[in-house]
């Protein structure tokens, strides 16, 4: 049986304002062995959200990282895009990795690593939806869709496994006593976590075959005696089969607009839902916690239309409430290995005067198997406009006895081998992101997401690496090149 032992990160405190974004953590030795492969960082958050006339309510909220300015809302499959910088070393083996710009490394290569199916059918990672469905099957808050019960702000994790962050934390064996107490240092990018409602709670995604942005309600004539009566009571049009596909919940601040005699009404945005009681039919029946107006005897309601307010909300917050590493120990009673071969990431990082034609020179460290290009045009996503073609020579040697084209077969074939190289296959060669909940024309197309890569001819010696690039218009500018490089620890 696997046994957990938890250690929290030394720092008391994380918030987003990205004054507090640095985690160390450091594990003791005499831990005995620990399967790094099955370890992770969690990062426990709580959302919520303040309103300017709901009291109480509790929204169904979604997590968002919002690393990309211009793409607020891109979905990022590998929870790793959230470190900046990680190091990790320990105090007889001294520095094991150190890597720089972990986001956009992880971020490019999760688009190779993961098709759209992948990303569609995610759940759990930092966007808590599953786009395929376009509904929250995995909610950070806890939501009551029927009775009285209310809704309620809870906790959730943030789980970014080791391994996605340090390729010598696929080892199911790490032996700390050998190799002393471990420190890992990692930059977090916590000030880029969000808390959001909109898209959602605006319901403009598809329930049960509809797709709209308000649910409609009966409408009714107000009978004789009812006068000075207030109405807090309303019964949906719609059915839903399944329940879980009610768009609203107890503690929901909602905008209901009406006509009264065919007038059109001022929209109510100060109410909220006390219970949800569903009928015989499907439907459901709403009790709000005040009126919508005084009744009076003859006046008929029609055109009710009920959504999530979006109106009277205020920005979210996302409360940091501790971060610790969770560690399995390596319980199988075998030991373990003498060494620990494993490859790290070595960068270079190069700002120049972008131009239809680049070409630039650099020095592969000794025991590089593989190299990714990754440009910084799109936040943490890599992406390069305008190019066309490109070559790369190795100790005056090309890789390709000719210019690539991009998106040719040529391309797809050198990132491949690359892929290959590491005894992985690229699940995708799309080279696109998506967005959270996504179902217009960039579902198809997607978010260009475009590195360069090739294999090394293996060599314990530095060697020289040229690359250039050819483009329609200006290309480059500043990029990044990850040398993946062998070691044995």
């Amino acid at each position: 049986m696997d046994q957990i032992i938890k250690v929290d990160a030394n720092q008391g405190t994380f918030d987003t304002s990205g004054n507090k974004n640095i985690i160390d953590i450091d594990i003791p030795a005499g831990l005995g062995n620990l399967d790094l492969s099955k370890s992770y960082v969690n990062i426990r958050t709580k959302l919520s959200l303040t309103t300017a006339n709901a009291v109480n309510e509790v929204a169904d909220l979604q997590l968002e990282y919002q690393a990309d300015p211009a793409n607020v809302d891109l979905h990022y499959p590998d929870t790793a895009s959230l470190i900046l910088n990680a190091y990790m070393g320990s105090n007889k083996k001294g520095k094991l990795e150190d890597i720089r710009h972990v986001d956009m490394l992880k971020t490019t290569l999760s688009a190779y690593r993961n098709n759209l199916a992948d990303q569609k059918n995610d759940l759990g990672k930092m966007g808590h939806v599953n786009q395929a469905r376009r509904v929250k099957d995995l909610r950070i808050n806890e939501i009551n869709k029927i009775g009285t019960d209310n809704s309620r702000n809870t906790s959730n994790d943030i789980v970014i496994p080791l391994k996605n962050i340090f390729n010598i934390c696929k080892a199911e064996s790490y032996n700390t006593e050998a190799y002393g107490q471990t420190r890992i240092h990692l930059e977090a990018r916590l000030d880029k976590l969000v808390s959001t409602d909109g898209k959602i709670t605006d319901f403009n995604f598809e329930v049960e075959g509809r797709t709209a942005v308000a649910q409609a309600f009966n409408g009714f004539t107000v009978p004789a005696g009812d006068d000075g009566k207030g109405w807090d009571t309303i019964t949906s049009t719609a059915v839903y089969k399944n329940a879980a596909n009610i768009p609203f919940h107890v503690d929901q601040n909602i905008s209901i607009s009406y006509t009264k005699g065919g007038a059109a009404q001022t929209v109510k945005n100060d109410l909220n839902i006390l219970s949800i009681t569903r009928n015989a039919n499907d439907s459901i029946t709403l009790v709000l916690n005040g009126a919508i107006y005084a009744q009076a005897t003859g006046d008929v309601i029609t055109a009710v239309l009920v959504k999530g307010n979006v109106n009277a909300r205020s920005a979210g917050v996302v409360a940091i409430e501790k971060v610790e590493a969770v560690l399995y120990v390596n319980n199988s009673g075998e030991s373990a290995p003498a060494s620990i071969p494993y490859t790290t990431y070595l960068s270079e990082e190069d700002t120049y005067t972008a131009a239809t034609f680049v070409s630039r020179l650099y020095h592969a460290p000794p025991a590089c198997k593989n190299a990714y290009v990754m440009f910084f045009t799109s936040g943490i996503r890599s992406a390069i406009t305008n190019l066309t073609k490109y070559r790369f020579t190795v100790n005056n040697k090309e890789i390709v006895p000719r210019s690539v084209s991009v998106d040719s077969p040529v391309h797809y074939d050198l990132i491949g081998q690359t892929f290959l190289n590491n005894g992985e296959t690229p699940k995708s060669m799309r080279e696109a992101l998506n967005l959270l909940g996504s179902y217009d024309s960039n579902e198809v197309r997607g978010f260009p997401t475009k590195m360069l890569a090739l294999p090394m001819p293996f060599s314990q010696n530095q060697q020289s690496l040229q690359m250039e690039l050819e483009g329609s218009g200006a290309v480059g500018g500043h990029h990044i090149i990850f040398y993946e490089v062998v070691k044995n620890m």
